[in-house]
């Protein structure tokens, strides 16, 4: 497919979503006992459509439908959110692989660097389970600011520590690059035993090593069954922080480019046990 076509298909996916989240908003005010189930049907009825029209069976790799089949999965998380997604969001068909993730493996702790469309979807599967909660670290005001506002009017912001974090230089090892400050990531995970899922989908790529920071900043939380994903793989950076983390750690590593910007989902191979606070507290320095 050739760049106009691309374009084309992009702007037709986000016909799709918001039609389809259009209605999700619509019968959550006019009939809101049967809201979900009505926007399902709605969005059934759109793949139905966009099959016949096309007259093709949905290929099992095929990008831009898996697009639209996790747009419909994900319906009844964004549907009433007026967060939408963008270029900058995390792909749907990841989004979708990652909130079943938490709903088959009953993930309590997860911990997100970058807020958006993710935050809204991954608080709602949170909430749905009925345990369990997520710490959002996030350096610009603004979208701190605005992602707040939405977790709020969707009754979310339990479910949610959405922590603004400013940039500073980090320092370390080889590491020169700009992250999170490092004591706001420690005082907001002062009471956190183990993250069971880390999320790294920020912050923006700065330099080479802008995401690089994460692992050993929250090594002291992670172990053997801790899951990892880092977004946006399928840039050179991402590549060389991968190849990165497997110098000093034993990581299992799985690379799904199979979505536009790419991710890779590790984990550690050997627990880390007997972490003590003061570890914790020298993390990053």
């Amino acid at each position: 497919m050739d760049i106009d076509s691309y374009s084309r298909l992009g702007l037709g996916l986000a016909a799709v979503f918001l039609s389809i989240a259009s209605v999700g908003v619509a019968t959550v005010f006019l009939v809101p006992e049967v809201s979900t189930i009505l926007t399902i049907a709605f969005a059934a009825v759109i793949l139905v459509y966009l099959l016949y029209r096309w007259r093709m069976v949905i290929p099992a790799h095929d990008r831009e439908l898996r697009q639209i089949e996790a747009a419909i999965y994900l319906t009844p998380f964004l549907s009433d959110s007026l967060i939408v997604p963008s270029r900058w969001s995390l792909d749907m068909p990841a989004l979708q692989r990652i909130i079943g993730q938490i709903q088959g493996s009953g993930f309590e702790t997860i911990v997100e660097c970058g807020s958006g469309v993710s935050t809204v979807a991954l608080a709602r599967a949170i909430q749905q389970q009925g345990r369990g909660r997520i710490v959002t670290f996030e350096n610009d005001l603004r979208w701190h600011a605005l992602v707040m506002r939405q977790l709020e009017r969707l009754g979310l912001e339990d479910s949610v520590r959405l922590i603004h974090a400013r940039m500073e230089e980090y320092d370390g090892g080889h590491y020169q690059t700009r992250w999170y400050s490092t004591p706001s990531v420690r005082e907001a995970l002062s009471d956190v035993e183990r993250i069971d899922m880390l999320l790294i989908d920020g912050p923006h790529c700065e330099s080479e090593w802008s995401r690089a920071p994460a692992l050993k900043v929250f090594r002291p939380w992670l172990d053997a069954h801790s899951q990892i994903i880092l977004d946006d793989v399928s840039r050179p950076e991402e590549q060389h922080v991968v190849r990165d983390w497997s110098k000093f750690e034993e990581l299992s590593v799985e690379i799904d480019l199979s979505t536009a910007s790419g991710q890779a989902y590790l984990s550690i191979h050997d627990r880390l046990s007997g972490t003590s606070k003061d570890d914790r507290s020298m993390t990053g320095s």
